[in-house]
């Protein structure tokens, strides 16, 4: 036994000599938040208008060809709480959109009509969100250009101002254009690929979503009409921003 006492020195002397960091962990987690700003090319709107006349007469309108995509601007926040291949991120966005919903004619009954009127009719929209989801290749490169991927679905609230219009003689192309307020939501799935540079970041982004909104309209001669929105397609934008 007292052969084997100077090995138990020398292993206990080594033991006591390896630096701390060698036994911390691989991959250290972390917390980081980031702002950006983008834009958003939306997808093309349907939109369905049911009038009450002055009278009581209810009538349903199809728009059809509103096609026009439209833009939206985004202030967005994600917080992270990650390793270096990636972690869960979190945060809000805050957005506006406009689009061009103007159609070329509408359906009544099954019936089409043409639209007569010259007038553009626009649709706008502000709102937020909140989403969650993850990120994948957070810092690969903390001192060099590294790329990363998010993947974040978002549900949002919006306050919608549309602009509607009634054909005031029927005898000639005379219309009346009004407009009103509503409210509706947004959701779907978004999907990001960015390069960053240890804290600037930039790139581009795809999504899938669904929204709709109900807007009310009032015209001078005592009618009404509400507006409904539907949005669903595939958006595509770009962002830019700065990790802290």
């Amino acid at each position: 036994m007292s052969r084997l006492l100077p090995v138990f020195a020398v292993l206990a002397s080594a033991a006591t000599c390896v630096p701390a960091a060698d036994f911390a962990p691989e991959h250290d987690v972390f917390f980081f938040s980031q702002l950006t700003a983008g834009f958003t090319s939306t997808p093309s709107v349907e939109v369905t208008e049911r009038t009450r006349s002055s009278g009581g007469t209810n009538t349903t309108y199809a728009w059809k060809d509103t096609d026009k995509r439209g833009t939206q601007v985004a202030f967005n926040n994600l917080n992270g709480h990650a390793q270096e291949w990636g972690g869960w991120v979190w945060g809000i966005e805050v957005n506006g959109m406009t689009q061009d919903i103007t159609p070329d004619s509408f359906d009544v009954n099954d019936t089409n009509y043409g639209n007569g009127s010259n007038s553009t009719l626009t649709y706008r929209s502000f709102g937020a969100a909140i989403q969650a989801g993850y990120q994948y290749g957070i810092i690969d490169e903390p001192e060099g250009i590294s790329g990363f991927l998010t993947i974040v679905p978002f549900y949002g609230l919006e306050l919608t101002r549309a602009e509607s219009e009634i054909r005031t003689d029927p005898q000639s192309l005379s219309y009346q254009r009004s407009s009103g307020n509503g409210w509706g939501y947004d959701t779907g799935i978004r999907v990001g690929g960015y390069l960053t540079e240890k804290h600037w970041l930039l790139g581009l982004t795809i999504d899938a979503r669904y929204g709709r909104s109900v807007t009310n309209i009032d015209f001078s001669d005592g009618s009404s009409s509400d507006l409904t929105v539907i949005r669903r397609g595939v958006g595509f934008g770009l962002a830019g921003g700065y990790r802290f």
